[in-house]
């Protein structure tokens, strides 16, 4: 066998001068690589195609785009006592502990173990919690205390 059989036929490139100098005027002109590749309707230019034929061509590049600056975060405004000093934050309402054992504690109970430090637990607080915690927010709380 010859190595003719196994050379794929080169392939005509999409790129005609025509259309090259229509690149070349355009981003000359600043458009950008997706609106040159709308630019040219009926082929199958994309903005990458785009960018690599003008990178190619060495045409000018771009200035990168700065980022955007996030805004700033106005602080919530807080009830003030009368001589304008801020009230600290209430605490939580002391849950309706039910005092359950593990196997009746449901999905939407709280899992705080009660009793002694040194213990094995033995009663879980069993308050109602939100959704996706382990703990009622009274709980919650002390634990992110003890850390």
């Amino acid at each position: 066998m010859s190595l003719t059989y196994f050379a794929e036929p080169r392939r005509r490139s999409k790129w005609t001068p025509e259309r090259v100098e229509l690149l070349r005027q355009l981003w000359i002109e600043g458009y950008s690589a997706s609106q040159i590749a709308d630019k040219f309707k009926g082929t199958t230019f994309t903005r990458c195609s785009i960018i690599g034929k003008a990178r190619r061509l060495k045409l000018d590049s771009r200035k990168a785009r700065q980022p955007i600056k996030p805004k700033p975060i106005k602080p919530k405004p807080r009830a003030h006592r009368a001589n304008g000093v801020p009230k600290p934050p209430q605490p939580p309402a002391s849950p309706h502990m039910r005092a359950l054992t593990f196997f009746r504690l449901k999905s939407q109970h709280c899992r705080f173990p009660l009793g002694d430090w040194f213990e094995p637990a033995r009663l879980f607080c069993g308050a109602d919690k939100d959704r996706r915690e382990i703990y009622c927010p009274f709980h919650r709380r002390l634990a992110q205390a003890i850390r």
